[in-house]
């Protein structure tokens, strides 16, 4: 509205004989303020990824959740503050993410979940569009398997600094 009243008024100045020159050079910069108006009024295109977080069907308070570029990209908006914790329901929620691939993975002491294929990695893929709400990114978790003991060499002695595989 603001904008046509502006353009009207250019018009009517052009219209009753004021020097066409400053009016026409008005009505210019008025369409150029238009257009800086209108381009950096626009979204900025930030999305956001929400979801929960719960340990047998029961909400998980204070679980880190990471956002990460899928393996082998890089995160275009390295800010670093990609890490939050999930509140006293469960609830977590990333604002202001960059459009594109995203890895949403909690991280929990003694609890695991389920490894998604492609990535080979615990959590959920997630694609995400400019200015898109991604809702019920939600992950359950189930405790984990603990492996204790001592791992020796042939002659009984601990095996210091040796690689271990488990399967």
């Amino acid at each position: 509205k603001v904008v046509a009243v502006l353009a009207t008024r250019c018009e009517v100045s052009l219209r009753s004989g004021e020097t066409p020159m400053m009016s026409k050079a008005t009505v210019g910069l008025i369409w150029i303020l238009v257009f800086f108006l209108f381009t950096f009024s626009q979204s900025t295109g930030k999305s956001s990824i929400s979801g929960r977080i719960t340990i047998k069907d029961k909400p998980a308070q204070g679980v880190i959740v990471t956002l990460e570029p899928p393996p082998g990209e890089v995160m275009a908006d390295t800010r670093g503050d990609y890490i939050t914790k999930t509140d006293a329901s469960g609830y977590y929620r990333f604002d202001d993410v960059a459009k594109g691939q995203h890895l949403v993975a909690p991280r929990a002491y003694a609890y695991v979940l389920p490894v998604e294929v492609p990535s080979n990695k615990p959590g959920r893929n997630i694609k995400i569009a400019a200015e898109e709400s991604v809702e019920n990114i939600n992950f359950d978790l189930v405790p984990g398997a603990v492996i204790t003991g001592r791992i020796t060499d042939y002659t009984g002695r601990p095996a210091i600094r040796e690689r271990l595989q488990v399967w």
